[in-house]
Order: structure tokens, then C-alpha cells, then sequence
């Protein structure tokens, strides 16, 4: 078995390899522009769900004790954004539900003022 190289097969070795390089760079330098867009992407995600969670709390705290119709939209809201279970029917009490049944809910408390 020969493992020398001609000058002939070591220039065109040299070629392919600085051809190879040309074309896979610009490859590579997309892929790494596309994962830090998609990890800038990702924290901006993740800061949007903080200030949503962050004030479906604070409406529930402050404004949940003294305005009963905030502390149900907060429920609902919470319940939504989570992915929680939700009452499909007519409502019985403060459960959450639907956007339909949140509207009923709302209705008593009106009538009841």
C-alpha cells in the first residue's frame, strides 16, 4: 500500500480542503447567528411569562380582597396562563372557567351590588 502523495494530488488536497473551508464557514456562521437569535428569543419568553405571572399576582393581592371581579379575572387569567382546569359548564361558585362562564360569574356579583 503507497501513502505518499504526488505534488499533483497534495495541491489538489490543498484545494479541496480550502474549498471545503469557503463553503462551510458561511454554513456555520448562520447556524450560530440562528441559536444565539433563538436563545435571545427564548429569554424574551421567559421575561414575558414573569411580568405576566408577576402581575396576575399583584392583581389578585391588591386588588382581590376589596374588588371581588378582580380577583375572578385574576383566577382566570392564572388558570389560562397555566393551563389549568377549567369549569366548561355554568358556574357554581368562584371556580375557574371559560371566558363564558368568568361572564356569569361577573353577572352575579353585579346583580348582587
Amino acid at each position: 500500500m503507497n501513502t505518499t502523495f504526488t505534488l499533483s494530488q497534495a495541491l489538489w488536497f490543498g484545494f479541496g480542503v480550502f474549498v471545503a473551508t469557503r463553503l462551510i464557514r458561511p454554513v456555520v456562521d448562520a447556524a450560530w447567528r440562528w441559536a444565539v437569535n433563538r436563545q435571545r428569543r427564548a429569554a424574551a419568553e421567559v421575561l414575558a411569562l414573569e411580568r405576566y405571572r408577576l402581575a396576575v399576582d399583584q392583581l389578585d393581592k391588591w386588588c382581590g380582597y376589596e374588588i371581588p371581579q378582580a380577583r375572578l379575572i385574576a383566577q382566570h387569567l392564572h388558570s389560562h396562563g397555566e393551563g389549568l382546569h377549567l369549569n366548561a359548564g355554568t358556574p357554581v361558585g368562584d371556580e375557574p372557567c371559560t371566558i363564558n362562564g368568568l361572564r356569569e360569574q361577573l353577572r352575579r356579583l353585579a346583580a348582587k351590588s
